[in-house]
């Protein structure tokens, strides 16, 4: 009995000392860490979960000189201190797409980094690293991914990208992580996963250009992650870092390309790894006819169209493909309401296509049709409460409509109703957002519908929207969010949704004078109570200041706060830093190290030897440590005997070279 209550009394000691290491730093749900490993030093990092969630992890070497810094070696512990899974690499050590099993929300998981000294080679066994770590769920650093707009990032070394979708159990999705890189070896190999909302996977692709999920059905309601990274080892001599593209559709909901009409076909454009989206109306019983025609002129021809077809619910109706002309004929539809088609290029089955290119899809409905008669609007605003007495409805256009029939009314009964043609309301092509701003005033609870008509006759009426309209003053300042740090050349900007806005301007500066000064309504900026997002179609390149002012019938809120990031140069490291002083004799033992700013370097990694060997060895970043155009550090270390120190510069991309100067105290 006493040995075992010893056995006991241990193994408790033992867990609750791993659970809660001393000197461990806790990881958020994403994140990168930068760091130094000293030799022999263990680092420890610790981060909290729940049973079924799933994460990723990658250590990397950013040492410098011929023999590297270290060889990194990761360990994963579960909550009790049992490992769960080790792995050590030359340069970027992979623990990816691990499944917890435990409850790490008290006691929490532990992550270790060493250098792997048996395997280590010439490696110096000391240096510095960068941890990157993402969890499922939770982890959300690239913001909501949207069918209408594509999202450009740039993955560093070892580097692990999130993002986040919506969806409802039976919506089908599709995702595309294109890589952009220009270099000889291109950029990246993408490697996209996707996690459930309760964070098991659903799916995971590779490519060493275009990795592809298509067509996944969703098995739940909720939050999706997607986590993408590059592929080591297995498409040859990639760079493994540079910048990507994503795309994301989803049915139903997408809508990129606008709604198709019988008979009158649409052109477009697929770029590379592009997912484009359209939507028709029919009724139970209608039948369909659909074509994708490539009609790229180049030896190669543009692409091989690849259609699906998704019913109302999401569910897939149909799909085909070819290496010119993707056909679906005849095909009855079986529920009345919206169909989504999507068209994207399929890989790697017809030969030597760009992959990317112009096109014709043609639609044709035999029957009643749907698209004989409008369809129901959607409602954008008024929604919620409102500043606004005599508040502007706005709705998306439909196709064919000619006219539209505002209602509006309150518990009373109704306050405005009356038809508007689709001139007057701005949108006689049939395309783009309806406005209309009456001159009844309103006060309180009120809801609003249209519905559409033309000579056929009446569509059906949209879903209502409630509103309040109350006397408030402008609207309360905005949070800037992203992009913050280190981005690409287009970034998406994102801030909180504040509650009274009705307008926001955006605007951004860079270096070179390029700049964007632009006013966009909530729905133009993409805003769905939580937080709103823009990207803009401007390049901008060193570093980016941008501000945002919101806006309400009753004038000007404040401007934000102002938030800055560098432009990461996709592909390219930074140069040399000139080296200004100390140099030469009589520089003193405690000297101000000074440098000449190096317009891409976000970090300088200072270092210092003197007649006793290394005494300094430091990463400083450089938005502290630079004012115009020169940069300085007093590390207050002293110098014995004749000294020479090292600047390294580095950004998103990797480190740069070295510059050196010598010096006597």
């Amino acid at each position: 009995m006493l040995k075992i209550f010893a056995k006991t009394l241990i193994t408790s000691l033992v867990y609750l000392c791993l659970a809660h290491s001393v000197y461990a730093v806790m990881l958020p749900d994403t994140t990168s860490i930068n760091g130094v490993l000293a030799l022999g030093e263990t680092k420890t990092y610790e981060f909290n979960a729940n049973p079924g969630d799933t994460i990723s992890v990658q250590a990397v070497d950013t040492g410098f000189g011929d023999n590297d810094g270290i060889y990194p070696h990761l360990r994963l512990y579960n909550p009790d201190g049992s490992e769960i899974a080790s792995t050590a690499n030359a340069s970027v050590a992979s623990l990816v797409d691990i499944k917890l099993t435990k409850d790490g929300s008290n006691f929490p998981y532990k992550i270790q980094l060493v250098h792997n000294e048996i395997y280590g080679g010439h490696a110096i066994g000391t240096g510095s690293y960068t941890i990157h770590f993402a969890k499922a769920p939770g982890a959300n650093e690239g913001g909501r991914l949207t069918s209408q707009s594509p999202k450009n990032g740039v993955l560093t070394l070892g580097d692990i990208d999130t993002y986040t979708f919506s969806a409802n159990k039976g919506d089908t999705i599709s995702l595309q992580a294109v890589d952009t890189g220009t270099g000889e070896n291109g950029g990246i190999s993408p490697y996209i996963h996707l996690y459930n909302p309760d964070g098991s996977r659903v799916s995971r692709t590779s490519d060493s250009s275009v990795a592809s999920l298509l067509d996944v059905e969703m098995k739940h309601t909720g939050t999706y992650t997607v986590q993408l990274s590059h592929l080591f080892g297995y498409y040859g001599s990639a760079d493994e870092f540079g910048p990507y593209t994503i795309h994301f559709a989803k049915a139903p909901g997408a809508n990129e390309g606008g709604r198709l009409t019988s008979q009158s076909p649409k052109n477009g454009v697929l770029t590379l790894g592009d997912i484009d989206t359209y939507t028709f109306s029919a009724n139970k019983g209608d039948t369909i006819s659909l074509q994708a025609v490539d009609t790229g002129t180049g030896e190669n021809g543009g692409i091989s169209p690849y259609i699906h077809l998704y019913n109302p619910d999401g569910s897939r109706v149909s799909r085909t493909s070819d290496s010119s002309v993707a056909s679906l004929f005849d095909i009855e539809m079986k529920h009345t309401g919206t169909y989504t088609v999507q068209l994207s290029h399929l890989f790697g089955y017809y030969g030597n296509a760009d992959e990317f290119g112009p096109y014709r899809i043609e639609y044709n409905c035999f029957g009643i049709c749907a698209s004989q008669v409008p369809n129901p609007p959607t409602l954008i605003d008024p929604s919620t409460q409102i500043n606004d007495h005599t508040p502007e409805y706005q709705w998306y256009s439909v196709s064919n409509a000619t006219w539209y029939y505002l209602s509006v009314r309150n518990s009373q009964g109704p306050l405005h109703q009356k038809w508007y043609s689709a001139i007057e309301a701005g949108c006689g092509n049939g395309s783009g957002v309806c406005s209309i701003t009456p001159s009844q005033s309103i006060s309180g609870n009120a809801s609003w519908r249209v519905f559409g008509r033309n000579s056929t006759g009446n569509g059906g009426w949209s879903d209502g929207m409630s509103f309040s309209a109350i006397t408030a003053g402008p609207p309360d300042q905005a949070t800037l969010i992203s992009p913050k740090g280190t981005d690409n050349q287009r970034p998406t900007f994102v801030w909180n949704d504040v509650e009274n806005a009705n307008w926001y301007l955006l605007w951004i500066r860079d270096e070179t004078g390029a700049q964007l000064r632009k006013w966009y309504r909530n729905h133009e900026a993409n805003c769905d109570s939580t937080t709103c997002q823009v990207a803009p179609s401007v390049t901008f390149s060193g570093r980016v200041t941008w501000n945002v002012l919101t806006r309400n019938r009753a004038g000007n809120g404040p401007w934000s706060s102002t938030l800055k990031f560098d432009v990461a140069d996709a592909g390219s490291v930074p140069g040399k830093a000139t080296l200004i002083s100390p140099k030469g004799p009589s520089s003193g033992s405690n000297p101000n190290y000074v440098w000449n700013e190096v317009s891409d370097a976000t970090w300088y990694l200072l270092l210092v030897n003197d007649s006793t060997g290394r005494i300094l060895r430091k990463w400083y970043k450089g938005s502290d440590h630079c004012v115009n155009g020169r940069c300085s550090v007093r590390p207050n270390v002293l110098v014995s005997g004749s000294g020479r120190w090292w600047i390294q510069t580095r950004n998103r991309n990797g480190n740069g070279s070295f510059s050196a100067l010598s010096f006597t105290p």
